[in-house]
């Protein structure tokens, strides 16, 4: 695939496509309404939607690790539109809906943004990451915001302060090397300053977050969680 298709590959789900299934028809988390933009590929987004479809172990948990018996990992199951989270104790289902080529929303009236990013076949959540395809750079954080550099341009997409629409903001993007930085002045947690690794864009830190592993059912994975 050239590089031009695969960057609309990623662009595609934070401007524009809507109500996207996994794959086919409406069976997967729908892509949530943000400005349009001309670069636009709504089966794009329907295989990054299918990505998810399954089970993860992830190598961490949210909240308090000391309240699971587990310890640090928890399971993140996906089918259709939900997202199911079980860390060893609890077992929870909250709707998910894909924003950005690197972001979600898990949950409805009381939600929470997840970064993630989907790298040769590796599933990576973290709170700062993205990912690198041909020119262009597409980074989220897990608190709503997303940049999108092509080399020369540079835009900031924040999450909505009401309703559901992301906007759109000019940002100040440059590459150094291997390190990404990215600073808007719509982001009051900028200036981002994130590692370019290969194809993965991530914190920069000694022990970066591992990859999730990836079970076909949510009994695996818990089967798998407890060994």
């Amino acid at each position: 695939m050239q590089s031009a298709s695969r960057c609309s590959v990623l662009v595609a789900a934070v401007v524009g496509v809507a109500g996207l299934g996994a794959g086919c028809g409406s069976s997967g988390p729908a892509a949530q309404r943000a400005p349009g933009s001309e670069l636009l590929a709504a089966a794009d987004a329907e295989a990054i939607v299918a990505r998810w479809q399954g089970a993860w172990v992830m190598p961490f948990r949210r909240g308090d690790p000391a309240t699971s018996r587990i310890g640090t990992r928890e399971v993140w199951a996906v089918s259709g539109r939900e997202l199911t989270r079980w860390d060893g104790d609890a077992e929870t289902t909250a709707p998910m809906t894909l924003l950005a080529p690197c972001l979600v929303k898990v949950g409805d009236r009381q939600f929470r943004y997840e970064a993630f990013a989907f790298v040769e076949g590796r599933l990576v959540v973290d709170g700062e990451i993205g990912m690198r395809v041909g020119g262009t750079i597409v980074a989220c954080s897990d608190l709503g915001h997303v940049y999108i550099f092509d080399g020369t341009t540079c835009r900031h997409w924040r999450r909505p302060v009401v309703g559901h629409r992301f906007t759109s903001h000019p940002a100040t993007c440059k590459v150094d090397g291997a390190r990404f930085e990215a600073t808007s002045a719509e982001d009051a947690t900028a200036p981002h300053a994130l590692r370019i690794d290969g194809e993965l864009v991530r914190r920069d830190i000694e022990s970066p977050r591992a990859p999730a592993t990836r079970f076909d059912t949510l009994a695996a994975a818990k089967a798998a969680l407890l060994e």
